[in-house]
């Protein structure tokens, strides 16, 4: 039937009866809307919504059985005639379009200006982009290009309420915050109806190759090992596809299982990815290569197989159904396989092919309903013993139709897979929540990568990739390392490892980054996954348990340490050794570092009292974290200031359960431990409304506890209202109309900017106004003020060479003319004071508090006399 009150709508002619007597969506009856703009998908969205009725969206039909749910509807919302490229930007290589136009029109209008979409999803002819979009559906070629969320950067979308949105833009480099397009890509429209999708796009390969590597039945670890050969080489598959034997015949006549590999690039490249692929194949494997339009024609071949929703037979008993399975890797072979054998025991056929490099398997089935139900249970069942999953992407109509199968087929996708049986019993403990080749506990968070396009502003800013000019060495290398471990393209091992552990977590890229990418929080997350991968060993591992682990987090160990070294110090002992050459036995970072030893003074912690009060009238009550390093090596720094603090009004809380904040921790891959001794401070300052900190790497850690805890539901508010109390104290005297000092203090000072306090706080005016108000002081510019030092927590005990380049730089570029160098952090003194001698100059290394301390005493004397 018609709606009486939908003619006022749409214009008659797009208002239609669904005639057929069995619609392949069990929509007998239903009233059928064609749309022909965005305008009229409101319209009718509009109309259903007030008239509370409900709504399928059609066009192509291939996807009618995704999922293997009868939908019924009152109306069908045809976007069949929705079609057209609205825009195709040749040189921005983007294009927008409208949802029912099909891949194969895309494709052919595209090759006319040497382009194209990298989706090879199957029936390109009959598949529209929107149906592809809201299914999230791609093809073998996924490998290397990526799959459809990773190919959208904007879109246009109808609520179900009528109103319009649009997400991303129409240019590959979008600012934004929240990436709404992946909410409505693969949401099989129940979020709204997609209107228009603006795609990025890729140039023409000149050059395509394809190699088919046929095994002989039952060796199964050789494919493994070539495979996994393969993928740790330099070479870039395109794809790297098993197809089982059943298939394999179909495609290529060969009755064995047969890896097929593609490469799409310039000739040259082709050809020598294929040498590489005869010298390294295994002994007893065959070989067949194709080129160009025959290798064209065998991918449309393979785009072919398999049923689709649009030309299932209603009345066929004996009928296809789809499946798709997730998992590891490099689990599908044994996937595949146990596909096979339980296709045997339930009398159905089946044919199937999976990708070895991202870990997605599709099988298609043959049989009575019967056994394909019973097929379908079980190997799902088997499928999530391994913490897989099985969708059904089709299945017969018949079987849709009724629920006397008891099917429960709806999609059940898991964020990612573990396979327990390839850890073996040494492995971690089993956990459903996975990310491709990221196992461990702590995941990295995707929404950390999901804004980079690499578009490069980044590399200018990063200290490594500017003195190695290595992409890996760069944040955007590493943004797509750690992307490619999380789609289970690479392993995590030592080619890995070494590009995340050499980053200085600076954080320069993250003030670069036009969308603000989250590199900092993104390469400490990847360490933690490494450091359970590969935890150290060995003499590495054996100094960072005893270091890290036994003296960091313990205030007993740490004030011992102090007092070892006040008394190597004091006793002479300290001049003995730099007489007698006794040091020379040490490596020379580490004799340069003993050399600039601070006069170690007794820790602030303990020794006052846990509230220190103010000078004359109370403004206020403050905690102060006193830190591990801080506390033992620049005590004095402390002391400054809580007398700075205590001068301009405010109380002074030390309390002892503090401790370390975990900064060196965290860096290292230790998040357990930064974690413990996180909470540990959470509790300790739970009674202060504001927690200042004098150590940038410190403060930077303290404001960044919310991200740690992002996966502990319960630790979440605690941290988050932790984290808001934590503030660097040059920002806070700043914001609170610090004391101004009468006295002068005549001297010329240029300032460093540690890089978690400019780049990790964002605090870089702050400290520069205290030092420009104290009288007497004249500010020099520092070139390239906030380029790392290469002090980086412990980075210059851990890459020496880096880090001495970096401060060779630094030193460089500190003016002739000045006395004093200020900064804000503990780490950068040691290593600018290093510097500064090694290179034979003269300049003081001071904190801010420090002349800001030196300038109020120096008042004080004065009203003294």
């Amino acid at each position: 039937m018609i709606y009486s009150d939908t003619e006022s709508i749409l214009p008659e002619e797009q208002i239609k009866v669904n005639n057929e007597p069995e619609h392949l969506l069990g929509n007998s009856g239903a009233q059928i809307m064609e749309a022909y703009s965005e305008e009229d998908i409101s319209k009718v969205l509009t109309f259903a919504y007030e008239n509370e009725k409900t709504v399928n969206v059609i066009s192509g039909g291939t996807k009618r059985g995704f999922g293997g749910e009868m939908e019924r509807a009152d109306i069908l919302l045809s976007l069949a005639n929705y079609r057209g490229i609205v825009e195709h930007s040749v040189g921005d290589l983007t294009m927008t379009v409208r949802p029912g136009t099909t891949l194969k029109e895309i494709t052919d209008e595209l090759a006319k200006k040497g382009q194209f979409v990298a989706l090879d999803t199957s029936w390109p002819e009959m598949a529209t982009i929107g149906g592809i979009i809201s299914a999230n559906e791609s093809g073998a070629k996924r490998l290397l290009y990526g799959s459809s969320r990773d190919l959208v950067i904007g879109l246009r979308v109808v609520y179900a309420d009528g109103r319009v949105i649009r997400t991303g833009g129409k240019v590959v480099k979008n600012v934004a915050g929240y990436d709404m397009n992946k909410l409505f890509i693969g949401a099989m429209g129940t979020l709204g109806v997609i209107s228009e999708i603006t795609i990025k796009l890729r140039p023409l390969p000149k050059y395509e190759g394809l190699s088919l590597l046929h095994f002989p039945k039952g060796n199964q670890k050789t494919i493994h090992d070539f495979s996994v050969s393969l993928l740790d080489s330099m070479m870039e598959p395109v794809t790297l596809e098993l197809l089982t034997p059943s298939l394999a015949e179909k495609l290529t006549g060969k009755n064995s299982y047969t890896l097929a590999i593609a490469f799409e690039d310039r000739e040259k490249a082709v050809l020598e990815q294929e040498k590489w692929i005869r010298e390294n194949l295994p002994d007893g494997v065959g070989h067949t290569v194709m080129h160009q339009e025959e290798a064209k024609k065998w991918w449309e071949d393979f785009r072919h197989i398999g049923p689709n929703g649009y030309n299932d037979e209603i009345n066929e008993a004996n009928t296809w159904a789809a499946l798709k399975i997730g998992s590891n890797n490099m689990d599908v072979l044994v996937n595949l396989q146990a596909a096979e054998q339980l296709a045997e025991t339930h009398h159905v056929t089946l044919q199937g092919h999976g990708g070895l490099g991202h870990g997605i398997s599709r099988v298609y089935v043959k049989g009575l309903l019967e056994d394909i139900v019973s097929f379908i249970k079980v190997l799902r069942a088997k499928t999530e013993e391994k913490y897989g999953y099985v969708v059904c992407t089709h299945l017969p109509f018949k079987l849709r139709e009724t629920e006397e199968y008891d099917m429960n087929v709806g999609e059940k996708e898991r964020e990612t897979v573990n396979l327990v049986n390839m850890l073996g019993n040494n492995g971690p403990a089993c956990e459903t929540k996975t990310l491709g080749n990221f196992l461990w506990h702590d995941l990295p968070d995707p929404d950390k990568w999901a804004d980079c396009v690499h578009c490069g502003m980044c590399l200018e800013a990063c200290p490594t990739y500017q003195e190695t000019g290595e992409e890996q060495h760069s944040p955007r290398g590493r943004v797509y390392l750690i992307k490619a471990v999380a789609e289970g393209k690479i392993d995590i091992n030592e080619a890995f490892s070494k590009p995340v552990f050499d980053c200085l977590d600076c954080r320069a890229c993250e003030t670069a980054c036009p969308a603000d990418v989250q590199v900092g929080g993104l390469i400490e997350e990847a360490r933690g996954q490494i450091r359970q991968a590969m935890p150290l060993k060995g003499f590495k591992g054996t100094v960072s348990k005893t270091v890290l682990n036994g003296i960091f987090p313990n205030k007993k160990r740490m004030n011992m340490l102090g007092g070892l070294m006040r008394f190597y110090q004091k006793s002479g002992m300290q001049t003995v050794a730099r007489k007698t050459g006794v040091l020379n036995v040490m490596p020379s970072h580490m004799k340069d570092m003993e050399s600039i030893l601070p006069e170690v003074g007794k820790p602030v912690l303990g020794r006052y009292p846990e509230e220190v009060p103010a000078e004359g009238e109370t403004k206020g009550r403050v905690g102060m974290l006193t830190g591990c390093v801080m506390d033992v090596m620049f005590s004095d720094v402390n002391e400054a200031t809580i007398r700075v603090l205590n001068h301009n009004g405010f109380e002074v809380g030390l309390p002892k359960q503090q401790g370390c904040c975990g900064a060196l921790h965290i860096h290292a891959g230790d998040r357990k431990t930064g974690k413990e001794l996180a909470k540990q401070n959470i509790e300790a300052f739970k009674d202060y409304d504001k927690v200042l900190v004098n150590a940038a790497g410190c403060g930077c850690a303290l404001q960044e506890y919310d991200e740690l805890f992002r996966n502990d539901p319960e630790m979440i508010p605690l941290a988050e209202e932790f984290s808001e109390k934590v503030e660097d104290v040059s920002k806070f005297l700043y914001d609170n109309d610090f004391k101004r000092p009468k006295s002068e203090i005549n001297t010329k000072i240029t300032y460093h900017d540690a890089c978690h306090l400019a780049h990790g706080q964002g605090v870089r005016f702050e400290p520069r106004q205290l030092l420009k108000e104290i009288p007497g002081v004249e500010m020099v510019d520092l070139p390239d003020a906030d380029r790392c030092c290469g002090s980086a927590g412990i980075y210059n005990l851990t890459h020496p060479e880096m880090a001495g380049k970096l401060l060779d730089r630094k030193i460089d570029d500190i003016p002739e003319n000045v006395e004093m160098i200020s900064m804000g952090n503990p780490g950068c003194m040691l290593q600018i004071a290093m510097g500064v001698q090694k290179h034979g100059r003269s300049e003081k290394v001071v904190h801010t508090v420090q002349l800001l301390d030196w300038a109020y005493e120096k008042d004080k004397q004065q009203v003294k006399s």
